[in-house]
């Protein structure tokens, strides 16, 4: 009798032969295949009959099992999607079931637990138990299409051809990314299952994404092993926009459902507010200061380095060939003027939402109106800030009226002749002034 494989159905022994007959002292070997169909402990009796005899019975157990590997990502398990299976593998989570039932596939496959078996936690347990309830859901459904077909040989192609069955997500989060900045994660991949596994990515469409993934296919992984692989997030290298991005990287595991890694991240550019671009001080002797106040606040959701300084222009390039003393006037033409408005702190670092206060001091040094433009700067931003500084500087200084002195003709030892003399302060603040001829105590300080 020949019997083709594919009439074996999932869920039912099959017997090779079937029937047969033996002579006096023969010995014939039966092959009794099993499909599983579902992820489960299965007991299945077979009945033989030997002519007139009572029926044999013969009783065929194990567990069905499928290749799993697990990473160390959190995964997205919405209460829509999965409430009724979230619920099943919480009561057989609770119940201590499923730790046992992987006790038992180690067993009947003649291994024995391992430590990190018995010391596996809740959330890998009711992980381990989801996707074993997805897998079976899956396939009862594809069970149910496929023995339905009329042709048995082409039903059992499909059934044994990798189903490409997705399990729930693990995601990936790079969280704010800056421009310029390529960022990496090491991911862990495990085989959690009862048998070696083998798994290769699926990454050509990740090119213009900006993501990267140093991973290369893996062969009959052992039982309890992990292996590393490596995720670069590079937005620049890509121009990639400001704002959230994702990709999905699947990982096929040979004859088993397929896991899929969102990747997922944010552009964003650091960049701080000012809460005035213009101040206006008073008008200063010189030699004075005033100080005033401006806040740096850091509104984005990375944390921003900052520096604030007075705008530099760029120095015109002189002619080699101009002559010496041209050349010395044009570089003390482009000599910087000095420096007037100071900055307290005039660097630092901004976490997001936090503020800084920065004092800024004027002093004028020379009495002149002051127009100078402030530029806060970002490091890895191309954005510059302006704040415009307007001061005015004063020269002390008296009015004298008259400004020439003349007294009119005296005899000697007579009466003294007089004039007078009226000083006006023209500034804005007060001043002092005394006479080097006749001030006593100048003139005591001079002699002492």
């Amino acid at each position: 009798m020949k019997v083709f494989e594919h009439e074996v159905r999932p869920g039912w022994p099959t017997v090779i032969p079937a029937q047969g007959y033996l002579d006096a002292g023969m010995v014939q070997v039966l092959r009794v295949l099993y499909l599983p169909g579902i992820p489960e402990v299965f007991k299945k009796k077979l009945q033989m009959q030997v002519a007139f005899l009572p029926l044999e019975e013969i009783t065929l157990t194990g567990v069905g099992v499928f290749p799993r590997i697990s990473l160390n990502l959190p995964r997205i398990l919405s209460e829509e999607c999965y409430s009724d299976v979230l619920q099943q593998a919480r009561t057989a989570v609770e119940k201590d079931g499923v730790k046992e039932k992987l006790i038992y596939e180690f067993t009947v496959r003649g291994g024995a637990a391992t430590e990190a078996t018995r010391t596996l936690t809740y959330e890998d347990l009711l992980h381990m138990e989801i996707e074993r309830l997805l897998v079976k859901k899956n396939a009862l459904a594809v069970a149910n299409n496929l023995l339905e077909t009329e042709e048995p040989q082409e039903s059992f192609r499909k059934w044994n051809k990798l189903i490409k069955f997705q399990l729930p997500e693990y995601i990936l989060d790079f969280g704010f990314v800056i421009p310029g900045k390529v960022v990496s994660r090491a991911v862990k991949v495990s085989n959690n299952g009862s048998i070696p596994v083998s798994f290769h990515p699926t990454n050509k469409h990740l090119g213009d994404t900006g993501f990267t993934v140093d991973f290369e296919s893996m062969k009959n992984q052992p039982r309890d092993e992990t292996k590393s692989f490596t995720v670069k997030f590079d937005p620049q290298g890509v121009n990639l926009d400001l704002g959230y991005t994702s990709a999905i990287l699947p990982i096929q595991v040979a004859g088993g459902p397929t896991v899929q890694v969102r990747l997922c991240a944010v552009v964003t550019m650091p960049a701080v507010t000012v809460s005035s671009d213009t101040i206006q001080y008073d008008t200063l002797q010189c030699g004075m200061c005033q100080m005033k106040t401006i806040q740096l606040l850091n509104h984005e959701s990375v944390p921003c380095h900052w520096s604030i300084a007075e705008e530099v222009k760029p120095f015109k390039k002189i002619d080699k060939f101009l002559p010496l003393y041209k050349r010395k006037k044009a570089l003390q033409e482009q000599r910087p003027p000095p420096v007037v408005f100071e900055m307290f702190p005039s660097s630092g670092v901004l976490s997001p939402g936090e503020r800084v206060n920065v004092h800024i001091k004027f002093k004028p040094a020379d009495g002149c109106p002051y127009n100078r433009r402030l530029v806060v700067r970002v490091t890895d931003s191309a954005q510059e800030v302006f704040i415009t500084a307007q001061g005015q500087g004063e020269d002390p200084h008296l009015e004298f009226c008259p400004s020439v002195l003349e007294l009119g003709p005296c005899l000697p030892a007579s009466t003294d002749v007089e004039a007078e003399v009226t000083v006006k302060n023209p500034c804005s603040f007060p001043i002092e002034f005394y006479s080097l001829e006749f001030d006593t105590q100048y003139l005591q300080e001079e002699e002492s």
